[in-house]
């Protein structure tokens, strides 16, 4: 049972770690489009590091699914007192 909850940590760290990475990339290396295309669109280049870092948010998203991820139980597990807060808002059962 242990190693199902640590499974599903490394697999949450892996879409968060790749998630703000991704996010910060394309904020600060998206080129902007054309002068005739919206004005708040950010292009990413898809190169190697977004190719990689969208890997690993997929294979993050592959180990949650795999290990059948419930919410409330990661975070009765790693965070009760979060859990005893928010499980209500949650419908946690």
């Amino acid at each position: 049972m242990e190693t199902k909850y640590i499974l599903q940590l490394i697999g949450v760290l892996m879409i968060l770690i790749s998630g703000f990475i991704l996010g910060i990339y394309a904020i600060f290396n998206g080129r902007q489009g054309t002068r005739h295309q919206h004005r708040h669109m950010v292009f990413v280049p898809i190169n190697l590091v977004t190719t990689i870092l969208a890997l690993v948010l997929l294979a993050g998203g592959g180990i949650l699914a795999a290990s059948q991820f419930q919410g409330c139980a990661f975070l009765n597990h790693w965070v009760p007192a979060l859990y005893k807060s928010v499980g209500p808002f949650l419908r946690c059962r």
